[in-house]
């Protein structure tokens, strides 16, 4: 009746989450997508790596990781194919692909793969761009305010598109002048040499591993004056075509350049032209400066504390 209060369903459910808390499973999914690229950085730049059958507690957190990931993964292909509808994604267009022939299809295993490397590459180093891209609106308000402008000149109030990336032409220059800054994926861009060569004074022999530093070019004098100073028309025509090839590669270069980087363009454009349309970005009063923490991606340690407030 009306006067029994609540039902036992109802008093014992938790209360709604906010709007803005992570849930619980994704979480957990970052922490082991940190946990893996921890070790990822560490073994890759390392001159060896310990066996995973040690009982140390480093080896269990790996462990750890690598099964939650693994099993999370497996989790969607296993749901998405019960289901069998196209949810318009790219798992889905793993799971519908096909040969040339119109035949064949992806194994669960090989989607598991594909699917895992779209995941850590996409998931990584995208979100530290974003991070590195909010650091620089937060602490340039003028070029925010610019930003703010092409949004409200460009969309009219409306949300974002795919087909507005390619008009939003200023914070394209933000984002790749962030990208230069803060080059994300910093320790992701191992290359074997072709032939005996020197660099620096230092004698490479044929088939020797060599790490590229994306973050070492983009801060030399001889390529960027003023190198600290964040200043996104360098990338505006004019000036772009002034930069010597390999002096700037936050992707990476060559035929093994990132095969994800259009899509990862779009996709941070996206989400800052949503995100600003309805938001102010600012840094928290007494802030200090931020400590750079080098894993497979670039990562401000402790976090980015910001403040955000709505927009008229």
């Amino acid at each position: 009746g009306r006067g029994a209060g609540p039902s036992p369903e109802l008093r014992q459910a938790p209360p709604p989450r906010s709007r803005w808390e992570t849930p619980p499973k994704t979480a957990e999914l970052g922490k082991a997508a940190a946990v893996a690229s921890e070790f990822m950085f560490a073994e890759m730049g390392g001159l060896f790596a310990l066996p995973d059958w040690l009982p140390l507690p480093s080896k269990r957190r790996k462990k750890w990781a690598l099964r939650y990931l693994d099993d999370a993964v497996r989790g969607f292909i296993r749901a998405r194919r019960q289901a069998g509808q196209d949810q318009g994604d790219l798992l889905s267009m793993l799971l519908l692909a096909v040969d040339e022939e119109g035949e064949g299809g992806m194994t669960d295993e090989q989607v598991r793969d594909e699917a895992m490397t779209l995941f850590m590459a996409g998931h990584d180093t995208t979100a530290s761009g974003l991070t590195w891209i909010w650091h620089a609106l937060a602490g340039h308000p003028e070029i925010a305010a610019e930003v703010t402008a092409e949004l409200e000149q460009v969309l009219g109030g409306r949300r974002p598109g795919f087909a507005d990336v390619a008009r939003l032409t200023f914070l394209e220059r933000v984002i790749k002048e962030a990208l230069r800054v803060h080059s994300p994926a910093i320790g992701a861009l191992t290359r074997s040499a072709v032939g005996p060569v020197e660099i620096g004074g230092f004698h490479l022999a044929k088939g020797s591993p060599v790490q590229m530093m994306s973050f070492v070019p983009p801060h030399d004098l001889r390529w960027f004056p003023e190198p600290e100073r964040f200043d996104p028309e360098r990338f505006a025509p004019g000036r772009i075509e002034e930069i010597p090839q390999f002096a700037y590669f936050p992707f990476g270069g060559g035929p093994w350049a990132c095969i994800g980087s259009t899509f990862a363009m779009a996709e941070m454009t996206l989400v800052v032209a949503t995100m600003l349309e309805g938001l102010r970005v600012e840094l928290p009063p007494g802030h200090k400066p931020v400590e750079l923490v080098p894993r497979r991606s670039l990562r401000p340690k402790g976090g980015l504390p910001l403040e955000l407030s709505w927009r008229t």
